[in-house]
């Protein structure tokens, strides 16, 4: 289909593949690695889980303190929160691939979440005095640096795209006979 071009390789890839993946990723680190997450966000959060687990260490207990209930609750709804946006990326962005609607609005709310993401996570670098980047720890960097690219992106994407295209990409869509969402 001819407007199929509308779309570039890249932003195709970007949202239907490497982002995905990094939803995945979210989902797999929020399930098996609950604490490794929380250090990255919060070290305060983790640090008087470590000094318990050495003092158990010490006795010669293996033992460590999860994560509390309520902390559990909220990453297993980040968990439910990827997997949405990763199969909405997957199948949504593929199957009406030239729909400029749907790339915009799914492109739009993932700018917002990036936007929101980074001020959350910056918010909270300066409420715990880590303003200095050699302050975060590796993990924070990933997910400021990750949502900040991944937010110019979406904004580039959108940037890049004017009503003109979109009435372009919709007369082809129900030229090909296709018919909108």
């Amino acid at each position: 289909m001819a407007s199929d071009t509308l779309i570039p390789v890249f932003y195709r890839i970007v949202f239907t593949i490497i982002d995905p993946f990094f939803c995945a990723l979210g989902i797999a680190m929020h399930l098996f690695t609950k604490t490794d997450v929380l250090a990255a966000l919060s070290p305060a959060a983790v640090v008087p889980v470590e000094i318990l687990a050495s003092r158990w260490r010490a006795r010669g207990t293996s033992a460590t303190v999860p994560p509390g209930s309520e902390t559990v609750l909220l990453l297993d709804y980040l968990v439910g929160f990827f997997a949405m946006l990763g199969v909405l990326q997957v199948s949504l962005l593929r199957a009406r691939p030239a729909y400029m609607y749907v790339w915009k609005a799914l492109q739009f709310a993932t700018l917002v979440l990036d936007v929101v993401q980074v001020a959350a996570t910056a918010r909270a670098l300066l409420v715990q005095g880590r303003t200095e980047p050699s302050a975060w720890l590796g993990g924070g960097r990933q997910n400021f640096a990750g949502n900040a690219v991944f937010g110019l992106i979406s904004a580039r994407d959108r940037a890049g795209r004017d009503e003109d295209e979109d009435e372009l990409s919709n007369s082809a869509i129900v030229a090909a006979g296709v018919t909108p969402m």
